[in-house]
């Protein structure tokens, strides 16, 4: 919505058998699992980012990530007062993979913020 557009999806019917090419809901599961998210806004935010116009860079093999625990704290959330996710989307970044990125995308100077997708 910031940038002034939206996405709109008419589903095809297959006139032979009359099923739906892909449904609204279809696309959502393609998306990936939202059921978690209650918060309307960060799910909308969430959903948006499989269309950015993210721009490719390197692989990154799934050898080379690993997961770390979420910082949580505080009373959190003023209704269900669930902890607050203090590390919500943030991680690390080895500086080889950045000096990687920075080549890549032709820069002289290695950034030390990247916004990274995950795109199977």
């Amino acid at each position: 919505m910031r940038d002034h557009g939206c996405y709109m999806y008419a589903p095809t019917m297959n006139s032979r058998t009359g099923d739906v090419s892909m449904t609204v809901e279809d696309m959502r599961k393609w998306m990936g699992d939202f059921s978690s998210s209650k918060n309307v806004p960060k799910l909308m935010s969430r959903m948006g980012q499989c269309f950015t116009q993210a721009q490719p860079t390197v692989k990154i093999l799934p050898s080379e990530c690993s997961v770390e625990d979420d910082v949580e704290g505080g009373s959190g959330h003023p209704e269900t007062h669930d902890p607050y996710c203090f590390s919500d989307g943030c991680g690390r970044l080895a500086p080889s993979l950045a000096r990687r990125i920075a080549l890549a995308l032709q820069l002289e100077i290695v950034p030390s913020c990247y916004q990274v997708r995950d795109f199977e």
